[in-house]
């Protein structure tokens, strides 16, 4: 079963946590802590950021929770959304400090070979996070979103606020690069 379609409806029990029902916050986190833990782990290097972030992502959430609108989507995009948009915010706070003491700038990597079999073939997970790191934000982003978090790709692209031919094209350039990536470390 994909983690947006849920045996409760989370939507209401956004609404209750909107209402300042604390015990429906705390089913939101239950629910969604590990999928967000998971999505923001591929896109950060180390395993503590990943927590800390995490942590701020249900922050953050719990603020906003006055804003929250129901647009006919999972209350998941709604985490999802703040996850990146945190992470997005930790990255550019990180590249600062390194810029700052003039570290070299990280090299993109061309397009090359194809699929997505060679990656969920991959055991080792450490290897495909190490892999991961040299993709684009926006294609960890939705690889990540997509095999690791069962989202679909309408989902994908309201989360990305991008169009869905776009996370197509994302997801399989990312998947070129791991897997090109994955070959290399193979041999």
């Amino acid at each position: 079963m994909s983690t947006i379609e849920m045996p409760h409806d989370f939507l209401e029990v956004l609404k209750r946590a909107q209402a300042g029902d604390q015990d429906a916050f705390s089913m939101l986190y239950t629910e969604y802590a590990t999928p967000l833990f998971r999505y923001i782990y591929f896109r950060l290097p180390r395993k503590e950021d990943a927590e800390d972030i995490l942590q701020t992502v249900f922050l953050k959430a719990y603020k906003a929770l006055p804003r929250f609108r129901d647009l006919g989507k999972s209350p998941l995009t709604f985490f999802y959304t703040i996850a990146r948009n945190t992470i997005i915010d930790h990255v550019r706070r990180k590249r600062e400090v390194l810029l700052d003491s003039e570290a070299p700038s990280l090299e993109t990597v061309p397009d090359d070979t194809n699929m997505a079999d060679d990656l969920l073939r991959a055991s080792d997970a450490a290897g495909i996070h190490d892999a991961m790191t040299i993709l684009t934000d926006d294609q960890r982003d939705a690889i990540t979103l997509k095999y690791m978090n069962d989202l679909s790709n309408m989902e994908i692209a309201h989360v990305l606020q991008k169009e869905e031919t776009a996370i197509r094209q994302l997801q399989s350039r990312g998947l070129r690069v791991l897997r090109s990536q994955l070959l290399k470390k193979r041999t």
